[in-house]
């Protein structure tokens, strides 16, 4: 279990949040994979070890060690995402065991920036690089790579700003890969290449999978042919975190699943690429389930598809050019419950995660497998001012008292 109270942002440069230990971690790691590899739970006609084995088949040429897990959108990362990479390869290399980084390629920022200091004196200022176009409200998966004469841009504008910093930062090395990817299917392809040529500088070697190649599967159809039941585990979950945390408003962290008439909101992103993301909506009837992206029906597919894994594959991969991707708790559950052993969050990730544990509890009747917390700080070697919290209190004291009494000044 992890302690929550611990879970807070390292505040000086070179800290790190690693909770729990690495050894620890890779204990869990262990005792994670015994316990998930002793559950009896039917997923359609399948059982929960064999939806397991046939994931790690794809992922990881059919590994059953103890696998570490970790996630994020393919976008420019600070370093407390990526000690995670740091953390998720040393603790499963310790343990001879493998670690798998999610690309999240369904995420839809509103542009790929990538933020750059410079330094002009004493004063410094961000300067944010786009890094392509990208289509309103789209996800990144699918979003054409960006030229060469783009990409030829951005290096020369980040060396521009960098100067003499540039080639004492990782930039050479990822600019160097980026310039290598003609080839790449898509900006996210560009981005992971890029990014595992820092990786292996530091000697790390994760597994990359992402997100769109893996997800689809059992977990998705069983959801949708119960997804009332569903609905109120994922809702009853919420209730439950907000009451904890005190929070107040319905739709923090996250809304609830909605019903509208007798359509019910599942955790899914529906889109065809370059297209909008949308909100999925099913319908049963009788005898099949209709599809909705938002209010708009774009398919239908029967029950008797959806309770066989052999045939409900091919029925949800044909459905007007609709793609079906997860939401952040349904991701998240889905791989520790269906892929993984050991998950090693971020701070906000864990935090929210304790909802996908009580999710699990509510509607597969299971203790969830634990998982981890791991971030850094790491700041650049800028000027700044020798300035610190209580050297501020009477500097704003002060500007506060000269606008509202400034016949004293």
């Amino acid at each position: 279990m992890l302690d929550f109270s611990r879970l807070q942002t390292p505040p000086e440069h070179g800290d790190v949040l690693i909770e729990p230990s690495p050894d620890r971690m890779a204990t869990l790691a262990r005792e994670n994979h015994a316990s998930l590899r002793a559950l009896r739970i039917q997923v359609l006609d399948t059982d929960v070890n064999d939806v397991r084995a046939s994931l790690r088949a794809t992922m990881c040429d059919g590994y059953d060690g103890p696998l570490v897990m970790i996630g994020h959108q393919p976008e420019f990362i600070h370093a407390g995402v990526w000690a995670k990479h740091v953390v998720a390869a040393n603790v499963a290399s310790s343990m001879g065991a493998r670690a798998v980084n999610f690309v999240v390629d369904n995420d839809a920022p509103h542009a790929v920036l990538l933020d750059v200091p410079h330094a002009a004196g004493a004063h410094v200022a961000t300067r944010s690089i786009p890094f392509g176009e990208l289509a309103h409200e789209s996800a990144l998966e699918g979003a054409p790579p960006a030229d060469r004469p783009a990409r030829q841009r951005f290096d020369a504008t980040i060396r521009e700003i960098m100067g003499e910093r540039f080639e004492r930062s990782s930039m050479p090395r990822y600019l160097s890969a980026l310039a290598e990817t003609d080839d790449a299917v898509d900006r996210v392809d560009q981005m992971v290449r890029a990014r595992r040529a820092v990786d292996r500088s530091f000697g790390i070697d994760l597994i990359d999978r992402r997100v769109s190649d893996t997800w689809l599967g059992p977990f998705l159809a069983d959801v949708m042919l119960n997804a009332d039941r569903f609905a109120n585990c994922y809702n009853a979950a919420l209730a439950a975190y907000r009451v904890a945390q005190k929070v107040r408003n319905n739709h923090r962290p996250i809304p609830d699943l909605a019903r509208e008439a007798s359509r019910t909101e599942l955790p899914v992103w529906v889109y065809r690429l370059g297209e909008p993301r949308r909100r999925l909506y099913v319908e049963r009837s009788q005898d099949a389930i209709a599809l909705y992206a938002g209010a708009e029906r774009f398919g239908r597919v029967s029950t008797s598809d959806l309770g066989r894994w052999d045939r409900a594959e091919v029925a949800l991969k044909n459905q007007s050019g609709y793609l079906f991707r997860p939401r952040a708790l349904s991701l998240t559950l889905w791989a520790r419950v269906f892929v993984g052993d050991l998950f090693i969050h971020g701070i906000g990730g864990a935090k929210y995660d304790r909802i996908t544990d009580d999710l699990m509890r509510r509607y597969y009747g299971i203790e969830p497998p634990a998982m981890a917390c791991v971030s850094a700080t790491v700041l650049m070697n800028l000027p700044h001012a020798n300035v610190n919290p209580a050297t501020l209190r009477p500097a704003r004291a002060r500007a506060r008292d000269i606008q509202y009494n400034p016949q004293r000044y």
